[in-house]
């Protein structure tokens, strides 16, 4: 028998080596994506530990950011305070001034009134000496 490849033995033997192909070219990526996840698995904790390292460097920055926003606000707080209790000071030294005034004014009335009701009695108990 003479051993002639036909077309159909042709077609037969591509499709099997085509196939075969697939199959080889099918383990490999499983093996490919196996050693991938393998190394990724090997690097999930050094990931993890950076992730952690730059969270905590963001919190810290933020901290930072947090107690400077605090200081400049408690320093504006006690410059308003120390404004106000200037203002307060200020506006007790001129009441004390108008009452110290006032105070000065109505004795200064109360004395001439006084002085009025003196000269008043004066002129009646002369008068009534003389008359």
């Amino acid at each position: 028998m003479n051993k002639v490849a036909t077309k159909q033995d042709i077609k037969i033997l591509y499709r099997k080596m085509k196939l075969d192909l697939e199959n080889k070219l099918e383990e490999k990526k499983v093996e490919i994506e196996k050693t991938i996840e393998d190394k990724l698995e090997l690097k999930k904790p050094e990931i993890e530990k950076t992730i952690r390292i730059e969270i905590e460097k963001i919190r810290s920055e933020f901290q930072l950011k947090i107690e400077k926003l605090r200081a400049e606000s408690n320093e504006r707080m006690n410059q308003m305070e120390n404004q106000i209790r200037l203002e307060i000071e200020k506006l007790r030294s001129e009441i004390n001034e108008r009452i110290e005034k006032l105070r000065a004014e109505s004795n200064e009335r109360i004395n001439q009134m006084e002085n009025q009701i003196r000269l008043e009695i004066e002129k009646k108990e002369l008068k009534v000496m003389r008359g």
